[in-house]
Order: structure tokens, then C-alpha cells, then sequence
């Protein structure tokens, strides 16, 4: 019964006076179907105890660093290969899982690995829920992101290559073509591993809130590749609106759940109202535009503005609102560099941020420009950054433009 599913025949044959020989049953059917869950994940994946030794591995971690159970399991994490894990950084990660931390993400690393040679990997950790009188286990995720990064390496030569072209439109669209079909596949991962974590009977009701954030944002990167030509259309002067009714209350909502992990890496403060009531209270405020490209533009105002914060300060959000216009206006506490202030609004114009490509704002621009809006900003080193956006109620002239209020 130890290498085979419980069956009720199993049940009856241990009987209702052996409790022991039938949770122990249980326990062994669960770590079965647990093991093959992670086996059956593409990324490696490592389990530890408390003292950092390694209590199991998923085949994916074999396969991808050529390793094998007997050089792994019972070895100390940093005593693996050629100590490719003996990392500070990591060490005082894994170290504040078993203080009491549950998680941290994003940890990005470049080793050298004997077997496959440099890699480019992230790490991302979690501990696992257990009885208190255990010692905690840690989950250790790696996912190995070389080839992501060739790929993006490749992608922007041949993007440069375009520009070098004069923006020729031929060649623009192969490219966003290419690169839409590339960025969906993924995308049918990640949505659809969120909607089969979600029905897991066993998850908080904030677990589940935040799988459903994921899936939501996954489904709104699809429509965001495939309205991708609408920029492109926008940049050379071809895009016609169609505007439909897009509840700005409810849009900052979303894009403060994007911004939710970010913000409290960063432990800041964040404050929004709509017409002097507190978001939460607030009724929609509806305009005309486009809910996806909406979402991109606002999204990458926030999310520059938490970026910019100062670490433990705050950030403000607020929405003014009349007959005829409406004003979002996002500020935080950091400046902007003089030299990059004149030029913000111009393609490929980022500072202070090692991946940057400057098209966040850029873009933010396009998109209030062509529903009849406006993009601006101030900055100060005594009163930090504003960026606010100004849309019209109704973009004049256009079919399915909402009503001037709605309450």
C-alpha cells in the first residue's frame, strides 16, 4: 500500500481502530501526488530543511544541472556542485525564511556552473506551512532565464536594426509580429496554472485574491499584445478611437493590485481619493477610451512614481473630476534629474533605472494624445514629482462616447 493510490478496500482493511496505520496511509498517498506535482513543474526546484541540507528535488533540477540524487539529497545547499549556491544574497534570504519570513522574489544571479556553463538565473523562495512543533522546510524555485535574455538581447539588435531602417513598416510589423507570438505562449501558462491554483480547496481568501490578480493581469497582457498596432498606428498618425465607457475609480483599483508586491517591497505608503473621498468610498467616474490602453497609460505612471520613491515614504493618487474633464494626478517624493526633465516625453528617455527603456512615458503620452488628452508633470527637490494626466469627459466627434457623468 506504500507504492500504490489508498483505496477503499485499504480503508476497510485497516479498520477504524488503527487511526495511526491509516494517517500514516494518508500522509503517504499525499506525498506521492506532491511529488509528482513538482516533478511535473518545468522549472528546478529544490526542498530544505531548517538547516539548510537539501530534503528533496524535482527531476527538472537533474535534468537541467545534470545533477543526481546521490549528489544531492542530504548535501548543505552551498555544498552543491562547485558552492554555485554560496551566495550571500541568497543566504540571507533562505536565512529569513526560517526567522519567520514566508517569502521573497526576484532574486537574480549569474553563476558559472560546471556541467552547463554560465547561467543567468532568478531565485525565489518560499517557506512551507507546517505544524509549529516541525522544523520549517524551505521551497527554493529556480528559474534559469539565459535564454530569455539572449532572446531579448536578439530582439532589440533586430529592433535597432528597424530604427536603422528609417522605420520601415514592413519590417516594424514582421517584428510585432514576432514578438506577439513569442509573449502569448508563455501568457497560456501563466493564466491557466492561476485558474488550476484557484480551485486548490486549501488556499486563504487572500491567496486566492492574489491568483486571481495574476490571471486577471495575464489576461490583460494578451489584450495588451494584441492592441500592440494600435501604438504602432498612434506613432504614425493612423490610429481612429473608439471610445467605450472606462470607469477610472476601478482602473486605479487594478492598477494599484499590479503595483501591490512592488509597493511593499519598497514598504510605502500608499493614499488615494476621488473628489476628496477616499478610494474606497468613491463612485465611478467614466470618460471615453480604450480600457487596456488606458490601464498601460496610468500603469506606467504608477508604477514609475512607486519605482522613484524614496524607500518608506508614500506615494499619492488622486482624482479630480467635473462636467467636463478629469485629472489624475500621481505624486512621490523623488525628482527628476534636470537633464532628463526636458526631454521626458521623447522615445527612449529613461534614468536612473538599469533596465529602462524610456517607452513607458513615451507611450503614456501617445495614448492621452489621441483620446484629446494631456500628460504633464512637475518636480522639485523641496516637493518631490506630480505626473498628471488630463482626459476629456468624451472624445468629440466619435461614436460610443459614455455620458457626461455617471453616478
Amino acid at each position: 500500500m506504500a507504492d500504490k493510490p489508498l483505496k477503499g478496500e485499504d480503508i476497510q482493511t485497516v479498520g477504524l481502530n488503527a487511526p495511526e496505520q491509516l494517517s500514516a496511509a494518508c500522509e503517504r498517498e499525499a506525498s506521492m501526488y506532491a511529488a509528482a506535482i513538482l516533478d511535473a513543474l518545468k522549472e528546478p526546484l529544490l526542498i530544505l530543511n531548517s538547516e539548510l541540507r537539501v530534503a528533496s528535488a524535482n527531476l527538472p533540477y537533474y535534468s537541467h544541472f545534470q545533477s543526481t540524487p546521490k549528489e544531492t539529497i542530504g548535501r548543505h545547499l552551498h555544498d552543491l556542485g562547485d558552492r554555485q549556491w554560496d551566495i550571500p544574497r541568497l543566504r540571507d534570504s533562505l536565512q529569513g525564511l526560517i526567522s519567520g519570513a514566508w517569502s521573497f522574489d526576484g532574486l537574480m544571479v549569474e553563476r558559472e556552473f560546471e556541467q552547463i556553463g554560465k547561467r543567468t538565473v532568478v531565485l525565489s523562495g518560499r517557506r512551507l506551512r507546517q505544524r509549529e512543533d516541525l522544523s520549517p522546510k524551505l521551497l527554493l524555485l529556480i528559474e534559469d532565464i539565459t535564454d530569455r535574455i539572449l532572446a531579448e538581447q536578439e530582439l532589440e539588435a533586430r529592433v535597432r536594426d528597424v530604427i536603422d531602417l528609417k522605420h520601415d513598416v514592413f519590417a516594424r510589423e514582421d517584428v510585432d509580429r514576432m514578438y506577439r507570438h513569442d509573449l502569448k505562449t508563455p501568457l497560456v501558462a501563466v493564466v491557466g496554472f492561476a485558474r488550476l491554483l484557484r480551485a486548490d480547496q486549501n488556499l486563504t481568501d487572500k491567496q486566492r485574491e492574489m491568483l486571481e490578480i495574476i490571471e486577471e493581469s495575464g489576461y490583460r497582457m494578451q489584450a495588451m499584445i494584441n492592441l500592440s498596432m494600435d501604438l504602432y498606428r498612434m506613432e504614425v498618425g493612423t490610429y481612429v478611437p473608439k471610445p467605450s465607457p472606462v470607469d477610472l475609480v476601478a482602473l486605479v483599483k487594478h492598477v494599484l493590485n499590479d503595483v501591490e508586491m512592488l509597493v511593499r517591497q519598497r514598504r510605502l505608503n500608499v493614499e488615494a481619493s476621488v473628489d476628496s473621498l477616499p478610494l474606497g468610498e468613491a463612485k465611478p467616474v467614466v470618460v471615453g477610451g480604450n480600457d487596456t490602453l488606458f490601464h498601460a497609460m496610468l500603469g506606467n505612471i504608477v508604477k514609475n512614481a512607486v519605482e522613484a520613491s524614496p524607500e518608506e515614504s508614500g506615494i499619492g493618487i488622486t482624482v479630480e473630476s467635473n462636467e467636463e474633464q478629469v485629472k489624475v494626478s500621481v505624486h512621490n517624493r523623488g525628482e527628476i534629474p534636470q537633464q532628463v526633465r526636458g526631454k521626458l516625453f521623447k522615445k527612449y528617455i529613461s534614468h536612473g533605472k538599469k533596465e529602462g527603456s524610456g517607452l513607458g512615458v513615451y507611450n503614456a503620452s501617445l495614448i492621452a494624445r489621441n483620446f484629446g488628452g494631456e500628460l504633464g508633470y512637475e518636480s522639485s527637490a523641496q516637493g518631490g514629482t506630480t505626473a498628471w494626466i488630463q482626459l476629456p469627459r468624451s472624445v468629440p466627434g466619435r461614436a460610443g462616447d459614455p455620458p457626461a457623468r455617471t453616478s
